[in-house]
C-alpha cells in the first residue's frame, strides 16, 4: 500500500555555511536569491545566529520544488515612516496575498511576522526602501502531494459510496 508524501517544514536559517559562497541560487529550492541580496553578518543579537539574508533589491524568490505554504520569518524593514508594502504571495501568476509592515511600531531587530495567508504560494517578492530588508529564519511547509495510488484509492472509494446510495435510494 502506498501513502501520501507527508508536508514538511523547512527553516532557512542561513547558517550552514554553504550560502556563504555568494552563489545562492538554488538555495533551499529557491530560486532568485542572487538578484534579490546576499547573506550579511548579523548585527542584530541574540535569537537568530550569526547570519541573515539582506534584500537589497525589489524582486522574488521562486520555490522551485513546487507550491509551499510560507509561514512567516523574522523581519525587519529599513524604509520610510508608516504602513509600506512588504511582501506579495503569488500562485501560478495570480496575486493571493499582499503583506504590509507599519515601520513606525517594528520592534528594534528581527521579529517574527506570520505571512498572513495560509493556502498554497510559488513565488514570494520583496519590496525595498531606504536600505532595504533583512530576514532570516524564513519558514515554510513543503505541501503534500498524493501518490497516484493514492488518488487512485480514494476515487474508487467515493464511487464505491456513490453505488451504496444509489442502490439504497432505488431500494427504499
Amino acid at each position: 500500500m502506498s501513502f501520501a508524501a507527508q508536508a514538511q517544514r523547512t527553516v532557512i536559517t542561513f547558517e550552514d555555511g554553504a550560502n556563504q559562497a555568494g552563489n545562492l541560487d538554488g538555495y533551499h529550492g529557491i530560486s532568485g536569491w542572487n538578484s534579490l541580496g546576499a547573506v550579511s553578518e548579523s548585527g542584530y543579537g541574540t535569537g537568530i545566529g550569526d547570519y541573515y539574508f539582506h534584500v537589497q533589491t525589489s524582486g522574488g524568490l521562486s520555490f522551485d520544488n513546487g507550491p509551499v505554504v510560507f509561514e512567516g520569518m523574522r523581519y525587519n524593514s529599513w524604509s520610510t515612516a508608516g504602513v509600506t508594502p512588504s511582501y506579495d504571495l503569488f500562485y501560478q501568476g495570480s496575486l493571493v496575498f499582499a503583506g504590509f509592515v507599519d515601520t513606525d511600531s517594528q520592534p528594534d531587530g528581527l521579529y517574527w511576522v506570520n505571512s498572513g495567508y495560509s493556502g498554497k504560494i510559488d513565488r514570494i517578492d520583496f519590496y525595498t526602501q531606504s536600505d532595504g530588508v533583512a530576514f532570516d529564519n524564513f519558514t515554510f511547509m513543503t505541501t503534500a502531494v498524493p501518490e497516484p495510488l493514492t488518488s487512485a484509492m480514494l476515487l474508487s472509494g467515493l464511487a464505491m459510496v456513490g453505488v451504496f446510495v444509489k442502490k439504497r435510494k432505488h431500494l427504499g
